[in-house]
């Protein structure tokens, strides 16, 4: 796998901040168009092993390489080893990622094997 071109993503993620200054965009009042710093190899094995899980190689390399989110599509890449820092009482994702953070939870197998449909109510 090739490494990330961090200087190219955080040139892209500037270019696209002077474009949005409102942060119009969907999302980019969460992430502000902003990488927190990157991860050691250490402290990303340490998740691993703690998690009994092993991350996808290409997300491992951007949080090693580029950031740890949580700039990214739509309201950007969840951290993985600390809260973001907008979140407060009204962020829910923030609960479930507490939750998430259980020793071993995310090593569970995803409870959702066919799709989810949503019925509107009339």
């Amino acid at each position: 796998m090739g490494s990330w071109d961090a200087s190219r993503v955080r040139a892209r993620l500037r270019d696209m901040a002077v474009r949005d200054l409102d942060r119009r965009r969907f999302g980019a009042d969460t992430h502000r168009y902003e990488l927190a710093p990157t991860l050691p190899e250490a402290e990303i094995r340490t998740f691993e092993h703690t998690h009994g899980i092993e991350l996808p190689a290409e997300y491992r390399s951007f949080v090693a390489e580029v950031g740890n989110g949580p700039a990214g599509p739509c309201h950007g890449l969840m951290p993985l080893t600390a809260a973001r820092p907008e979140a407060d009482e009204e962020w829910a994702v923030d609960e479930e990622w507490a939750e998430d953070r259980q020793p071993g939870r995310l090593a569970e197998p995803f409870r959702l094997t066919e799709p989810f449909l949503i019925s509107e109510q009339e």
